[in-house]
């Protein structure tokens, strides 16, 4: 590592204090405070190819000084460092700098609603009902927040959808790209997990950014 990317992370990693310390000293100062078991922070690393391409670094290089956060007895307490591929679970979802750890804990969920919708008796009409009511609103929640690429939320959603097609009325065999199609074109009308994405995250940025740009 050369000179100038070191004092590069040296900034990040005091700005990235001075900003905890600010956020903390205000919330004890209201009557609050930070709880260091509950408090992680990223410092991302990336690693860039001759094509110009980038993927995330396992472990950069960091400052030995750690990340505290202000109690109110005066003291501080240092908190963890995670790497771009650690989920952490925030407001009772899993998300990652990376996204790929994130996806797999969506996938468990939907396969394990994949597998006790098999051993439920659900009728086709009574399945598709339960898919868009039940299924669908526990899946969809955090997806504004994932950070997975398009490839890896297509591949990751045909391995619930490959054990629900046949509650749907649909044989496993058919082509994949039947089991998202809607309904009205004879097709099951699964979500597709990359354009839902997108979405909550379109939805996501405009309810946050339309208020500044009126």
């Amino acid at each position: 590592m050369c000179e100038k990317e070191e004092d590069t992370i040296q900034t990040a990693h005091e700005a990235i204090q001075q900003s905890i310390s600010s956020w903390g000293e205000l919330l004890i100062a209201t009557g609050g405070s930070l709880k260091p078991p509950k408090c992680f922070y990223y410092l991302i690393g990336y690693n860039w190819n001759h094509k110009g391409n980038w993927e995330y670094l396992q472990e950069p290089n960091l400052p030995a000084t750690p990340i505290t956060v202000p109690l109110p007895d005066g003291s501080t307490a240092p908190i963890e460092r995670h790497s771009a591929f650690t989920p952490s679970t925030t407001l009772g979802g899993q998300t990652s700098p990376s996204g790929l750890h994130a996806l797999s804990s969506i996938v468990e969920k939907s396969l394990d609603w994949a597998h006790k919708a098999r051993n439920s008796n659900l009728r086709p009409r009574d399945f598709h009902i339960s898919v868009h009511c039940k299924f669908w609103p526990k899946i969809k929640y955090g997806l504004c927040a994932n950070t997975s690429s398009l490839a890896d939320l297509i591949s990751a959603m045909h391995r619930p959808y490959y054990w629900m097609a046949p509650i749907g009325g649909m044989i496993r065999s058919a082509k994949q790209e039947i089991r998202y199609l809607d309904t009205g074109f004879y097709g099951l009308g699964f979500p597709h997990w990359g354009i839902e994405s997108l979405i909550e995250a379109y939805k996501n940025f405009l309810f946050i950014s339309a208020p500044l740009l009126l």
